[in-house]
């Protein structure tokens, strides 16, 4: 990823002839940038008198934000959970964040499945020191586990699954948390000065791989868990007589929840009805494993046997999913599908939602004046054409 190095980082940019994706609405205005920031026209124009030195004409494409996946386990051949080349680690970030730019996502939190204290603590041993250059785009990691319901665990390793009845098992197990920026757990399994601290920390807490009930969901929400970790999957499943964590999605003060809109762990009703639900929740996922992308065959990630069929992932000889073989433009299509929403309204729940999610909603995921420049060009179909990272052209599509 280029950055903005050089004197020509402070010209001004003007984007024209396009259709801005603003919270869920197509606004046709142009757009303008300076360097690696979205800026005010109207300021810039009659208080500093400056003008645009460049102007791009968008022959009438979507101008979007930069997409963020806050779920994804790996891509290319390349598991986030696996350390076994340490050495290699940083740059396995920095292939998979150059991979993910053709589909305009600009920013993701890796994300780590149920592991044990040796593969965290290797993290954060990696990352400190690492110059800024190969984690541009990268806002932290994900933490999926370890502290998840071993009756809902998937395709997580139970033998590695844990309880933490208290902050020092919590620190114990992760150490420095200074890289994390999202931790997936169980509430029943942990206490609330546990999320209480997370919280704190400035890491969004979502419930996941659960058997919690309603109310116990609701005693994490008020200790600060704010987020449902890939919704309908592996949690108890709502009942008219408990409705588990699903039933939270109409609390006044509504939850984000992630969603994998890829077309089987989620079936086409359910999707529209929970949009309709709760759109300003709705967090679209792929939970990529890191053989999305491969052809069909046996393969192994996160130390197990995973078979990819022609439309799912699968632990081997089970039917037990193991993340997805998708992307989020296919998920950003389904979505539109299913729920019969926009555009627009579909590009928000992969930008906008999971900025507010993630409590970043100043610097990316929304075009308003002082975020970053992470820009992407899209037609009527999602197809990306171009993706800015800071002002800097970082993908352009074969013609």
């Amino acid at each position: 990823m280029e950055q903005n190095l050089n004197s020509e980082s402070e010209q001004i940019t003007r984007f024209t002839n396009c259709k801005l994706c603003i919270n869920g609405s197509v606004v046709e205005d142009d757009l303008w940038i300076r360097g690696e920031k979205i800026i005010d026209k109207q300021a810039t124009f009659y208080i500093e008198k400056q003008t645009p030195s460049t102007t791009i004409d968008c022959n009438g494409l979507f101008l979007t934000p930069g997409l963020i996946e806050t779920q994804i386990n790996g891509s290319i051949g390349l598991d986030f959970s696996d350390l076994s080349e340490p050495g290699s680690y940083v740059a396995k970030l920095s292939t998979v964040r150059d991979h993910l730019l053709q589909y305009g996502v600009t920013s993701f939190c890796p994300t780590v499945i149920t592991s044990d204290h040796h593969t965290y603590e290797l993290i954060a041993d990696l990352l400190v020191g690492t110059s800024k250059e190969p984690l541009e785009g990268i806002l932290g990691f994900h933490y999926e586990g370890p502290f998840l319901a071993e009756k809902y665990a998937g395709a997580h390793r139970k033998q590695l699954l844990r309880s933490a009845a208290r902050t020092e098992n919590l620190t114990d197990l992760y150490g420095n948390l200074k890289h994390v920026k999202m931790i997936t757990l169980a509430p029943e399994l942990v206490s609330t000065e546990v999320i209480s601290m997370l919280v704190e920390m400035g890491i969004t807490v979502s419930i996941g791989h659960t058997d919690c009930s309603y109310e116990q969901a609701r005693e994490a929400i008020e200790h600060g868990a704010s987020a449902i970790t890939h919704l309908y999957s592996c949690m108890r499943s709502m009942h008219h007589r408990e409705p588990g964590v699903i039933g939270t999605l109409t609390l006044d003060n509504p939850l984000h929840y992630g969603f994998i809109t890829d077309g089987i762990h989620v079936h086409s009703p359910v999707i529209r009805s929970t949009y309709k639900t709760n759109p300003a929740g709705m967090v679209l996922v792929t939970d990529a494993s890191s053989t999305a992308g491969f052809p069909l065959g046996i393969y192994i990630s996160n130390g197990q046997r995973v078979e990819v069929k022609e439309d799912r992932v699968v632990l081997e000889g089970t039917n037990t999913l193991a993340g997805s073989n998708t992307n989020i433009i296919q998920c950003l299509r389904t979505l539109k599908s299913a729920a019969g929403v926009t555009l627009a309204e579909a590009i928000k729940c992969a930008s906008e939602n999971p900025a507010t999610m993630l409590g970043i909603h100043d610097e990316v995921g929304f075009l308003r004046s002082g975020a970053q420049a992470n820009i992407v060009l899209m037609d009527a179909n999602f197809s990306v054409v171009i993706v800015f990272y800071k002002g800097k052209v970082v993908y352009k599509s074969s013609p």
